[in-house]
């Protein structure tokens, strides 16, 4: 029973200092620390950034759209007839096609108003809960300080 008694007494004799040690922080420590670790505001830029895809999405409908095509073919012989030739050793096509398809009631130009306007929005989004948080730290920061100016 000694031995297990002095062992925790030594136990508790080293590892007191390392339990007793606490990092303080300031409220702008807490405030960086909470806005590079918190999972609401991740998800928040997360739907910021999906906002600005879906903007470049939309512009994307209305950039036309350019083609390339080409085409060679080699028949096995040349034929002739009355000296016009009628079917050449070969032939080769090519060409390029631009193509814009636009709707009559503006469906693109609207999207894209829309893409826009929902940047705006998670930005709004992004920043409301951004302070939302930073007030939750700051209030229990300040009950923190109120308890412990209560205990002295």
């Amino acid at each position: 029973m000694k031995k297990v008694t002095l062992f925790v007494f030594i136990c508790l004799l080293v590892l007191l200092p390392c339990i007793l040690h606490a990092e303080e922080y300031s409220l702008a420590d807490l405030w960086q620390i909470a806005l590079e670790r918190s999972e609401t505001i991740k998800i928040a830029e997360e739907e910021l950034y999906i906002s600005k895809v879906g903007k470049q999405k939309a512009a994307a409908t209305l950039l036309p759209t350019l083609s390339a095509f080409g085409d060679h073919t080699r028949y096995s012989e040349e034929k002739n007839r009355t000296g016009f030739t009628l079917q050449p050793k070969y032939t080769n096509q090519w060409g390029l096609r631009l193509d814009q398809s636009f709707s009559l009631s503006g469906r693109e130009m609207t999207g894209y108003r829309i893409s826009r306007d929902r940047i705006v929005k998670s930005d709004f989004d992004l920043s409301a809960v951004k302070g939302e948080y930073l007030l939750s730290i700051a209030s229990a920061y300040y009950d923190a300080l109120k308890s412990k100016k209560t205990l002295e």
